[in-house]
């Protein structure tokens, strides 16, 4: 199922280390306008807004990571697509 943003965002994907956020051992499979992204190495994947993105694949988790996201909106509304 694709989402698309209200807001423009950045998704960021590195180690759950904090003293080495460069230790990325995962494959991530991120979707963006229907185009599959894959992602081995730490990353910030900038999401314009209104760009249809996701699913979000996990493929492969060797050491944990963190992928917190970064939206800048004043404020924030989820709305599902029309089928």
């Amino acid at each position: 199922m694709f989402r698309f943003g209200q807001a423009q965002r950045r998704c960021l994907y590195h180690g759950e280390i904090p003293k080495d956020l460069m230790d990325f051992d995962a494959e991530v499979e991120m979707y963006l306008d229907g185009e599959k992204n894959v992602i081995t190495v730490p990353s910030i994947i900038h999401v314009p807004t209104g760009l249809p993105h996701c699913p979000l694949n996990f493929k492969r988790i060797g050491n944990p990571i963190m992928f917190p996201e970064i939206m800048r909106t004043e404020s924030y509304e989820r709305k599902m697509p029309d089928k």
